[in-house]
């Protein structure tokens, strides 16, 4: 039902969705390339190659370089965010302008205090996972190496961590690390979605306070939440696809990992791969985004206007019932 409601709101949207798509995916792709090169530019300057010698310009532009990621890692929810608030414009057959798209910035306070709020729970979630996968690892075929490694270094606490463990340090972190994804994804699941529209009511300005959203989304996802899971599990297919591009980005990386070697210079392989996955994930967004956004905002607005479904009465067994004469 969502699906045709998000169609016939594309169809009859007077900006077009795509065009308004391809300005939020095209600046989003334009700022990893401009950071990239950036990074490559200050990666380049740092090495000995670059011929910098003074240890402080190297520490200020490794610097410098650390501060522009963290930069985009802050800024990109927010805008991001500016793409759900035109969603519900089109939802709604309001008017949409590119301006919807910097709704994330206008509404930076409370976004900022629920994304805090939901990260502490993620933070404790980690942290719960981090020890129950490496209460679970020590159950692997690994566990005895482990121990070994443990004994020595007890006797030599400075030895690096992959001497300590040789030939077994690849396959010790890779099972960890999947064991880890594995525990976190099932831990975490939940409150990924309670509080899933925290961001829709805050951009919605049904709550101003970032606190209070993050609560109300958690009512209004109350015996919701696998029927969001069914949504997402429904664009199986975008999510894969953006994926690819993400992988592809980074597709240099993973052959050599491989062992395949290309005829062509590290460098070029680099920026090949990084722009061909950006190009990858910019087609996606601007094909399948606006319907995948807007159906979204269409499931956000029929939870906002009923209340969540009651729950199914306990079903008693006769033979717990009292006996009447």
């Amino acid at each position: 039902m969502d699906k045709q409601s998000a169609a016939a709101s594309l169809r009859t949207a007077v900006y077009p969705p795509r065009r308004l798509l391809a300005i939020h995916a095209g600046v989003t792709a334009g700022l990893a390339l401009v950071l990239s090169i950036i990074s490559f530019i200050l990666n380049y300057a740092i090495t000995p190659a670059g011929g910098l010698g003074s240890l402080d310009l190297q520490a200020a532009l490794s610097t410098a370089q650390v501060t522009l990621r963290l930069m985009q890692m802050v800024l990109t929810p927010f805008w991001a965010a500016g793409l759900c608030a035109a969603a519900l414009s089109l939802a709604r057959g309001l008017r949409t302008t590119p301006a919807d798209l910097t709704a994330g910035f206008r509404r930076f306070k409370p976004l900022l205090t629920s994304g805090l709020t939901i990260g502490i729970h993620y933070l404790g979630r980690g942290i719960i996972s981090m020890y129950l996968s490496s209460t679970l690892l020590g159950f692997t075929p690994l566990a005895q190496t482990l121990y070994d490694a443990s004994d020595v270094l007890e006797k030599n606490p400075e030895m690096p961590l992959d001497e300590l463990l040789g030939d077994a340090f690849v396959p010790i972190m890779v099972t960890f690390f999947a064991i880890f994804a594995v525990v976190f994804l099932a831990v975490s699941l939940p409150v990924f979605y309670r509080y899933r529209m925290t961001g829709y009511l805050i951009l919605d300005e049904q709550e101003k306070s970032g606190v209070r959203a993050t609560l109300r989304s958690r009512i209004m996802m109350q015996r919701r939440r696998w029927d969001l899971a069914k949504l997402d599990l429904s664009f199986w297919w975008y999510y894969l696809l953006l994926g690819l591009g993400m992988t592809l980005c980074y597709g240099d990386l993973i052959l050599s990992a491989a062992g395949i070697a290309l005829p062509i210079p590290d460098a070029v392989a680099y920026w090949l791969f990084l722009c061909l996955g950006l190009l990858m994930q910019l087609g996606v967004k601007i094909l399948a985004g606006p319907k995948v956004a807007v159906t979204y905002a269409h499931r956000y607005e029929r939870y906002r206007s009923s209340d969540p479904p009651a729950r199914k009465p306990k079903q008693v067994d006769p033979k717990d019932l009292p006996w009447t004469y």
